[in-house]
């Protein structure tokens, strides 16, 4: 079992499909609730995709996942043009598990330079899956914010490239408490053969601020 909740800013726990518990604290999440009950939902209609857990070390990370919970996260692949490599692990049905970290090997992007400052892994950031990346970013515009589109792919170590669209939302103040989008291209996803042993049993966020993040979101309740 892997639970995820968020408080404002990210930290780490995880627990294994026995119940065991994790010996150090994952938080982030897809509901804002807000202090006094009231309930909101994202603008943007969107299915929970990804977690990504970051670190200046894959190697190192992916142990430190193991002796949490068992499992082995197994190699994801190069992205090039992020500077990065990562491994995965499911966290159930469309849902993985992103360990992700500067690739020694290749050159290095903002986003590599930026995790190599990392002392101990942390969650990052998360994605939400979406069917049309175009129909997102045109209904984020609408809403008010800027939407900048971009193509990605990586190699697998079996060689086969996965392709993928990224939206990224600015004009907001919510930081990374507001997802980036993603739009898989292929019926294939990468949570479909990564190890098992993992279940994300909860995904929320929670903040004491909702006048920064609540613009974001339609209340629900």
């Amino acid at each position: 079992m892997a639970v995820a909740v968020a408080r404002d800013r990210p930290v780490r726990r995880f627990a294994d499909e026995r119940g065991g518990p994790a010996q150090s604290p994952i938080r982030h999440s897809v509901r804002l609730i807000r202090q006094g009950g009231s309930s909101y939902r994202s603008v943007l209609p969107a299915t929970l995709d990804h977690l990504l857990w970051a670190s200046r070390d894959l190697d190192a990370a992916v142990s430190t996942l193991l002796e949490q919970t068992g499992v082995r996260a197994a190699a994801g692949g190069q992205d090039a043009d992020l500077g990065t490599h990562n491994a995965l692990a499911r966290l159930g049905r469309r849902v993985f598990l992103e360990v992700i970290a500067p690739d020694p090997t290749l050159q290095s992007g903002t986003l590599a330079r930026r995790l190599e400052t990392l002392a101990e892994p942390v969650l990052v950031m998360w994605a939400a899956r979406m069917k049309d990346a175009a129909a997102t970013a045109a209904r984020a515009e609408a809403a008010g914010y800027r939407a900048t589109v971009l193509d990605g792919h990586r190699a697998r170590p079996d060689g086969e490239i996965i392709r993928w669209t990224n939206v990224f939302l600015t004009g907001h103040a919510a930081g990374t408490m507001v997802p980036f989008f993603i739009e898989w291209h292929g019926g294939a996803h990468p949570a479909d053969d990564a190890p098992a042993g993992l279940e994300l049993a909860s995904f929320t966020i929670e903040t004491s601020r909702p006048e920064v993040y609540a613009p974001c979101w339609r209340r629900s309740t």
